[in-house]
C-alpha cells in the first residue's frame, strides 16, 4: 500500500499528491503539524509534534520517562478493558494524535488517586500527566481561546481576577443604598433588582460560554467514542444512560469512592453538595422575594449554613492536603486550581457568616460580608467555563458518552444474538 502526504488544505491548495521528502518537511515546518492518509482512504491522520511539550508544561513535567510498559493502566482501579488509560492517553500525547487525545472520553475518568504514580517504575506520574492533559484539553475546547490567557499566564490570570474585584467593589462603593445600622436590611443596602439584573448578566454569559465549550467537547467525543456502535435506538436506553451519571457519578460520586480513601470522598462530596446547596439557598431568597414564594426565610437560612459548612469542609480540606504535598495527587497543583479552591472557600465562608450574622442581627458585618460574597461568587462563577471547574460539565458528558456506548454495543449484541437465534 502506497502512502501520500496529503498538506492542510489552509496552506496548499493541492492534496492526494506524491511529495518530494523536501516537500514533505517544509510543510511540516510551516505547520507544525503533518497529515498522512492511505490512498482511497477518506480520513487523515493528523500529528501534531508539539503535543507533549504543551502538555508538559500544564504539570506534566515527568511524562518524558515513561517507556509506555503499561504498568499504570494495570494497577489502575478504574481502568477497564474498554477504558485502558492513563497508558493509551500517554501514547496519544507521546506521537502527536491531537484529535485522538481530544476525543477521548477517558481523558475524563481518571480520579488521580495516585496508584500509578506510586507504582510508576519510572516516576514518570501518569496521574499528573492525565490532570494536565485536562488542562489542556480545557483550553482547546473553550470558545474564544479564553481558556488559553487563562492557563498560559498567571500574571494575566491574577490580573484580570484583580481588575474585576476592584471594578465591582467601586460599583458597590458607589451606588448601595441607605446602610442601616439598626436592624438588618440588606436588600435596601444593595437592592434585590440590581443582584438580579447582573445575575442575569452574567447568568447568560455564563451559560451560553458552557453550551459552547460543550458542544466543542462533544463533537471530539461523541464521534470518536459512538463511531464503533450505530447509537442507542430506544429513548428508554438514552434516560437510562443520563440516569445511570446522574445517580452514580453527579449525586453519589461512585467512581471517585472506588479509587479514594473515605475521607477524601466525603471532601470531595461535600464540597459538590456544599456548593448545590448554597446555590439552592440563594435560589430560594430569590423565590421569597421576587415571587413571595410561602416559605420561611429560615429554610434557605439553614440550608445555606448547612451547605456553607459542608462547602467550607471540603475546600479546606483539599487546600490543606496541597500545603501538605504528601500525597501524590497534591504534591503538584496548577495556579488555576490553587484560585478554583481558594474562590470556593472564600464563597463558602461569607456565605456562611452572612447567614450567621443576619440571624445575630449585625448589620454592618451582614453588609460587608455581602459584598465580600457577591465579588467571590463573580469571580467564581465568571471563570467557571474556563477553569477547574468545568470539569463539573465536561465529565458527566464523557461519562455519559461512555455509558451510551456501552448501552449501544449491548443492543447490538442483543440484536445479532436474536438475528442468530431466527
Amino acid at each position: 500500500m502506497r502512502w501520500t502526504y496529503t498538506p492542510p488544505p489552509t496552506t496548499y491548495s493541492h492534496s492526494h499528491t506524491t511529495t518530494s521528502w523536501n516537500h514533505q518537511r517544509r510543510a511540516k515546518r510551516a505547520t507544525g503539524s503533518t497529515s498522512w492518509q492511505k490512498e482511497g482512504d477518506e480520513l487523515a491522520v493528523t500529528v501534531n509534534p508539539n503535543l507533549l511539550g504543551k502538555i508538559k508544561k500544564l504539570g506534566a513535567f515527568d511524562i518524558s520517562a515513561c517507556f509506555n510498559c503499561g504498568n499504570c493502566t494495570a494497577v489502575c482501579p478504574l481502568s477497564t478493558e474498554d477504558e485502558a488509560f492513563p497508558r493509551k492517553m500517554i501514547r496519544y500525547a507521546a506521537v502527536g494524535l491531537e484529535n485522538k487525545l481530544l476525543s477521548s472520553a477517558e481523558l475524563w475518568s481518571c480520579d488521580y488517586c495516585g496508584e500509578c504514580a506510586e507504582t510508576c517504575p519510572r516516576s514518570a506520574d501518569p496521574g499528573a500527566f492525565m490532570m494536565a492533559a485536562r488542562r489542556y484539553a480545557i483550553k482547546k475546547y473553550s470558545w474564544g481561546r479564553i481558556s488559553d490567557a487563562i492557563y498560559s499566564s498567571k500574571i494575566a490570570f491574577y490580573g484580570s481576577l484583580a481588575a474585576l474585584s476592584l471594578f465591582l467593589a467601586a460599583i458597590i462603593m458607589m451606588f448601595h443604598g441607605p446602610v442601616d445600622l439598626s436592624s438588618v436590611d440588606m436588600f435596601t443596602f444593595i437592592p434585590m433588582d440590581a443582584v438580579d439584573k447582573a445575575g442575569l448578566l452574567m447568568g447568560v454569559f455564563v451559560g451560553l460560554s458552557a453550551l459552547a465549550n460543550l458542544a466543542i467537547m462533544n463533537r471530539y467525543v461523541s464521534q470518536h467514542e459512538m463511531s464503533t456502535a450505530k447509537g442507542i435506538k430506544s429513548l428508554f436506553s438514552k434516560f437510562e444512560a443520563l440516569f445511570k451519571v446522574i445517580v452514580n457519578e453527579v449525586a453519589l460520586q461512585k467512581r471517585f469512592h472506588d479509587c479514594s480513601d473515605s475521607i477524601r470522598y466525603w471532601a470531595h462530596l461535600l464540597l459538590v453538595w456544599g456548593f448545590l446547596g448554597l446555590l439552592a439557598a440563594t435560589t430560594l431568597d430569590y423565590m421569597i422575594d421576587a415571587y413571595s414564594l410561602q416559605l420561611s426565610y429560615y429554610v434557605p437560612r439553614g440550608l445555606g449554613i448547612v451547605a456553607g459548612l459542608a462547602l467550607t469542609y471540603g475546600s479546606v480540606y483539599f487546600i490543606y492536603k496541597r500545603f501538605e504535598g504528601k500525597e501524590e495527587y497534591a504534591s503538584y497543583s496548577h495556579f488555576s486550581d490553587w484560585t478554583f479552591l481558594l474562590l470556593l472557600l472564600l464563597v463558602g465562608v461569607t456565605g456562611f457568616l452572612l447567614d450567621l450574622f443576619m440571624l445575630a442581627d449585625f448589620p454592618l458585618a451582614v453588609y460587608v460580608t455581602y459584598a465580600v460574597h457577591l465579588i467571590a461568587v463573580f469571580n467564581l462563577l465568571i471563570t467557571a467555563p474556563f477553569t477547574k471547574f468545568v470539569h463539573a460539565l465536561y465529565r458527566p458528558l464523557a461519562l455519559l458518552v461512555q455509558e451510551s456506548k456501552q448501552i449501544a454495543e449491548k443492543y447490538e449484541l442483543k440484536q445479532e444474538l436474536v438475528q442468530t437465534a431466527a
